[in-house]
């Protein structure tokens, strides 16, 4: 990850942001990640975890996160059973994705909640670090558990906003690395219809 001194309400303040915070989208981050320099300007981040200790909080950039953090679940009495919130994959097994939420709130999708259809392993679909919607199926409020479902045809949306971000996010890699003072100009640069790299 990328870790980073940040300056928070007048007071510095040590945080990690791991690379796959950067963005939503792989490629976003990539581009972020590739035009980043010290001292730039992230604009706004969201504090998933705390530090413990005299350790860094864990903060991320994604635009999911953000525009939901005020609503995300950070403790078991959050969650009711049917919602859908953003979070990020935290952990791949052979049998399983873990989903995180704030403050290390983590729901466990089982092979049968990964999709539509059957995964064998989750590992091709999902990577650590993902963003994911996903759907509270279940709450154990006595074993401090729940679970959770990531299948497309219960945590779909037509919001375009996910795809906006990713735009956003490009736009902004290019404005990191852009001369002081220096507009992006996507019309001069490309072509409609024209193939960039991520």
């Amino acid at each position: 990850g990328v870790t980073f001194v940040a300056g928070v309400g007048g007071v510095t303040a040590r945080g990690l942001l791991p690379a796959a915070h950067l963005s939503d989208h792989p490629a976003g981050a990539a581009a972020l990640a590739a035009k980043l320099a010290v001292g730039s300007a992230l604009g706004e981040l969201v504090v998933l975890e705390l530090p413990t200790g005299r350790g860094a909080a864990l903060l991320s950039r994604k635009a999911s996160l953000r525009a939901a953090a005020p609503d995300l679940p950070a403790k078991l009495d959050d969650l009711s059973e049917g919602a859908i919130a953003p979070g990020y994959v935290a952990s791949v097994t052979s049998d399983a994705v873990y989903v995180r939420f704030l403050a290390r709130l983590t729901g466990r999708a089982g092979l049968s909640q990964l999709a539509d259809t059957f995964v064998s392993d989750p590992a091709k679909h999902f990577h650590v670090g993902q963003s994911v919607r996903a759907q509270v199926v279940q709450v154990d409020s006595t074993h401090g558990k729940f679970g959770v479902t990531l299948k497309p045809s219960l945590t779909a949306s037509a919001d375009a906003r996910f795809l906006a971000a990713l735009f956003r996010d490009l736009e902004d890699a290019e404005a990191l690395g852009a001369a002081e003072g220096e507009a992006v100009d996507w019309a001069r640069r490309f072509a409609v219809g024209a193939a960039v790299g991520g």
